[in-house]
């Protein structure tokens, strides 16, 4: 690859005498680089690896480097990074913590070489925010506990709210570490204020720009809905079945997961209708898409899903399923089509499409520049799929609990998944009882 070199002076290629007129009889020259007559200028060849993650080793191979290391800078993204050694013909060099992905520049001397980009890959280091053995403790942080936390869901507050769902409540984790009972008292089916609301192994959470929280209120097969002034009310849903309508008139079978897209719709994953349906803001419910179980792709209704359980909608309104007990993930187009995003038969592998593998995806979110996360529960992993489809390993091994970096980390059936920023990503640790954090280094 050609590099691109600046000189931060005139390059001094001769010496033209001449005579320059002036009224106190001096002459001008322009002010040499510091470089000896004849030196050769360093030139960049290749740049190994243009991938990896901070402490990664580079090597910069080219010609005339000189091997005096204290002229050599070497930055990434403009970050500046630890060059190790230095040789004519070889600089090596470790790559910065958050240096993100960015142009490679090295300076020798005078001279700037610019190279190629480098992608930098975040390193995931997850922890536990919260939680311990399986319990109803709230309060501090450090003492709060869950009984199989299942969905999160994140408000503009920098707020996590938690459907903990043995306890048949809604818990909130506020920024400065205090854990709360935003609604719910006891198993059951009430509404009314959150101090006396009662909810039934409520699943599926999440929170609109007004800050109001709605739920997929499994048992109850009902969507409920907490305003910000601290009541619940039933939005849709009544007892268990199949219709489409109006509030009370509609009916789920075990609701799942829920999200919302920016007109205020609700999507709702109805598990054992194997259906995906809307909530329009006037509590009016339709089916998007789905049938009788199986697996199918296609058109709306005529598509077939197995226990769909979390979902996202993207800036398209397009709907992204994880597909359960089919092992995959599905989009839903605008237009109602529905296809294989990613996974085929059951298994862990990582690969493009269909290449890839899950064990009962249980949810899915919306990341930075348009990656998709996914809670991936009978293999105890988070996974990672880029735009085009690609699925790689975020964190996570075998089951256990333990935290740590990367696949070091261990889980016991994620299931809920969301961004709290762009860096942090929090997960609901099911059978650990815990929600645990993956931040970036």
């Amino acid at each position: 690859m050609k590099a691109i070199i600046k000189l931060s002076g005139m390059l001094w290629i001769g010496i033209l005498f001449f005579s320059c007129s002036k009224d106190d009889g001096n002459t001008v020259f322009p002010d040499p680089v510091q470089e000896k007559p004849g030196a050769q200028l360093p030139i960049l060849e290749e740049i190994v690896p243009l991938i990896g993650q901070m402490d990664t080793e580079v090597t910069i191979t080219g010609n005339n480097f000189g091997t005096d290391l204290n002229k050599v800078k070497v930055r990434f993204n403009n970050r500046e990074a630890m060059v190790q050694t230095v040789t004519d013909t070889r600089i090596t060099s470790v790559v910065p913590q958050k240096a993100k992905t960015g142009l490679v520049k090295i300076h020798i001397g005078e001279v700037e070489l610019t190279g190629p980009e480098f992608e930098y890959q975040f390193t995931p280091v997850v922890s536990t925010l919260c939680g311990s053995l399986a319990g109803d403790v709230i309060g501090a942080i450090g003492e709060a506990r869950f009984d199989e936390p299942s969905c999160i869901a994140t408000d503009k507050f920098g707020n996590i709210i938690v459907a903990d769902t043995d306890n048949h409540k809604i818990k909130k984790i506020t920024p400065d570490g205090v854990v709360s009972t935003l609604a719910g008292t006891k198993k059951g089916l009430l509404d009314g204020n959150t101090s006396i609301a009662q909810f039934d192994s409520p699943i599926g959470v999440a929170v609109d720009s007004l800050g109001n929280v709605y739920v997929a209120d499994h048992g109850n097969h009902r969507i409920r809905k907490i305003t910000p002034f601290g009541v619940v009310i039933t939005l849709a849903g009544s007892t268990a079945g199949y219709t489409d309508g109006r509030g009370l008139e509609a009916q789920f079978n075990f609701p799942w997961g829920i999200a919302l897209d920016g007109e205020g719709n609700l999507y709702v994953s109805d598990l054992r209708n194997n259906r995906i349906r809307q909530v329009n803001p006037e509590g009016v419910v339709t089916t998007i898409a789905g049938g009788e179980l199986g697996f199918e792709n296609g058109p709306g209704e005529s598509a077939r899903f197995n226990f769909p359980m979390g979902l996202v909608v993207d800036e398209n309104n397009s709907i992204y399923v994880t597909d359960f007990r089919n092992n995959k993930i599905r989009k839903i187009s605008g237009l109602g089509n529905v296809s294989t995003f990613a996974g085929s038969t059951v298994g862990h592998a990582d690969g493009a499409g269909i290449d890839a593998r899950f064990s009962g995806p249980s949810d899915i979110t919306l990341g930075p520049q348009g990656n998709f996360y996914v809670t991936d529960s009978g293999n105890h992993k988070v996974r990672k799929i880029s735009q085009d489809g690609l699925v790689t390993t975020l964190v996570g091994a075998e089951q256990g609990y333990e935290d740590g970096i990367g696949t070091g980390a261990l889980f016991n059936s994620p299931t809920g998944i969301e961004f709290l920023d762009q860096e942090i990503l929090i997960i609901a640790d099911a059978n650990n009882n815990r929600i645990r954090k993956v931040s970036q280094e």
